[in-house]
């Protein structure tokens, strides 16, 4: 992102950008430094997560679309872009992707996906790690909590809460007698 990248620009979204720059959220700049440009591009990133937290949704968009732009895949980018959207009430295929991320959402496909891992796996697993082993890269439009009330439903899954975390396995790998003690 450079200063000749902002000049098309409203001067209300230039406004709210310099307002982060003040506050040391982003600085604009171009460097010629290979590890600046990488701080520089977490800044950028950082500046448009809060800017899509304040709900300034049209210039984090306008940002991260020259970011995307610059790196089609970098996840990251994706996610945000995927926030606003969503936010928005807009579907992952309004925006036009270079490189189109992978979007999970709750469903019969979601589940066998992680029933196939446990499977493998045969042991207990958090829920928190399915997201990371399961669903490494991907963007998934569900929280943890919704996700272990739609493994409840499912017979094949043994679902316990476990202090603030819920934990799973497979029906056919667990002693019931004993899951309901956890």
């Amino acid at each position: 992102m450079t200063l000749q990248d902002l000049e098309h620009w409203s001067v209300a979204d230039q406004e709210s950008i310099a307002a982060f720059r003040v506050q040391g959220a982003g600085v604009v700049s171009e460097s010629t430094n290979r590890f600046e440009q990488e701080q520089q591009w977490y800044r950028d990133l950082d500046l448009c997560d809060e800017l899509i937290e304040q709900g300034a949704l049209k210039p984090a968009m306008r940002w991260l679309t020259v970011m995307h732009t610059q790196r089609p895949d970098a996840y990251e980018v994706q996610e945000l872009i995927l926030d606003v959207l969503f936010k928005q009430g807009l579907s992952e295929r309004d925006f036009e992707w270079l490189f189109e991320p992978s979007v999970v959402r709750l469903g019969k496909g979601t589940r066998e996906r992680i029933y196939q891992w446990l499977k493998a796996e045969a042991e207990w697993a958090d829920v928190c790690e399915i997201r990371f082993m399961v669903f490494w890269g991907e963007y998934l439009c569900f929280e943890e909590e919704a996700l272990a009330r739609d493994l409840k439903q499912d017979k094949r899954f043994v679902v316990e809460k476990d202090g603030p975390s819920w934990m799973l396995n497979l029906t056919e790998l667990v002693d019931l007698s004993m899951a309901s003690e956890l």
